[in-house]
């Protein structure tokens, strides 16, 4: 009918044309739309007929030789409960919030064999856009981010506590999915190309520390938030390419989180550490470090309130200072794991990841990052280091 290529796309498409009762429709088709991200093809779709006019982003699952190992089936699954059942019931949970999670509307999926498209709401309608710093996040940016970010923890925390016979059953979807990829068997490389790379002997010092551990099922504990009193829905995946702001003039006034395809139910600390690590400049973390873990802090705190609930007896003030101890020790992972990636250029990590997708991964010795340390990659491994050593954060390791 629209002569595309992708048949499970053509019938999402389809689809939508039908539910949103377009007639005569005119289909205008942009592919390669910037800051897909490395896990999806991005298309964007304008569907006209009827007098209405309407923005659409299909997120396509790529064709994959090694499919089993690398872009794993349950990110995608993953995603489509995150947008189909998990977010409407957070929004459910927010109805009456001053300041409420934002996300693009979910106009459905589908699935054929290993082929998999899920529609979204194209956000750059309103004004949404990629931050416009490029890869890292000031003051500004990141605590708009943070702000977000506690919305999405809050909720968690509420539904869990007011409607635990609903949460479980979200959990128990979620989880019907076993992950067959874990960054943490594919992250002693990732140790010995710091180890080799980054000549600082206060980071030799806290990598001594973090090896001196079985890291591999540390890691594992701690993320199984199963094992933990204290845990949420977490995003999962916030870098700056994850974010999009709308501004007025050159001043950042909201933000939406995307791509929930590594959500999972830890600690919200991981996903703070996350962005701390790996998604703000090194002058703000500098500067800003605590004043960042603060703001975070009061948006959770303020936002449950907000919910009805009591923070206090939700996530104890006490209990939340002693976490930034002990999860510090899963950003550090997640860093050395994700810093080759994130702090090279995008060709370089696309060229990677093709080669990656069509060989074998070896757990324990497939490096996943581009074998290059750029004075990037040396400089946020060095202030990661300086941010555990000045806050005490690997105390409690």
């Amino acid at each position: 009918m629209y002569g595309f290529e992708n048949k499970c796309l053509e019938k999402s498409i389809k689809k939508v044309i039908k539910d949103l009762k377009l007639e005569n429709v005119v289909i205008q088709h942009e592919t390669g739309v910037k800051g897909a991200g490395y896990l999806s093809e991005v298309h964007r779709f304008v569907l006209e007929g009827n007098s209405k006019k309407v923005s659409i982003i299909a997120k396509i699952k790529p064709k994959e030789k090694n499919n089993d190992l690398y872009i794993m089936e349950t990110f995608w699954e993953i995603e489509l409960l995150m947008y189909d059942l998990v977010l409407p019931e957070l929004e459910k949970i927010q109805k009456d919030a001053r300041i409420k999670l934002i996300w693009p509307r979910f106009y459905g999926y589908n699935r054929e064999g290993s082929d998999k498209v899920i529609l979204l709401e194209d956000l750059s309608v309103k004004g949404y856009q990629m931050c416009r710093l490029g890869k890292s996040l000031d003051l500004a940016h990141a605590t708009l981010a943070l702000e977000q970010l506690a919305c999405l923890h809050a909720a968690s925390f509420v539904l869990q506590s007011v409607h635990p016979d609903r949460f479980e059953s979200l959990l128990r979807e979620c989880e019907k999915f076993e992950r067959r990829f874990e960054f943490v068997d594919y992250l002693e490389p990732s140790l010995s190309f710091a180890s080799e790379n980054v000549d600082c002997d206060e980071f030799q010092n806290v990598l001594k520390k973090f090896r001196s551990f079985d890291f591999k099922e540390k890691v594992r504990y701690i993320l199984n938030g199963h094992n933990y009193k204290y845990s949420v829905i977490t995003h999962g995946d916030m870098w700056v390419n994850n974010l999009l702001f709308q501004y007025e003039g050159e001043k950042p006034t909201a933000v939406t989180l995307l791509d929930y395809q590594i959500s999972s139910y830890s600690s919200p600390l991981c996903d703070l550490y996350f962005m701390l690590f790996l998604a703000v400049d090194e002058a703000t973390r500098d500067g800003h470090f605590v004043d960042l873990v603060n703001t975070y802090e009061r948006a959770l705190r303020r936002q449950i309130a907000e919910l009805g609930q009591d923070p206090e007896r939700i996530y104890p003030k006490e209990q939340f200072q002693k976490d930034l101890r002990i999860f510090s020790y899963i950003g550090m992972a997640q860093a050395f794991y994700l810093l080759p990636i994130f702090t090279n250029e995008s060709n370089d990590v696309e060229e990677l990841l093709a080669k990656i997708r069509s060989e074998p991964m070896v757990k324990g010795k497939t490096f996943v990052g581009v074998p290059i340390a750029s004075p990037e990659y040396i400089n946020r491994v060095k202030q990661m280091t300086k941010d555990i050593i000045k806050h005490g954060l690997a105390d409690l390791w």
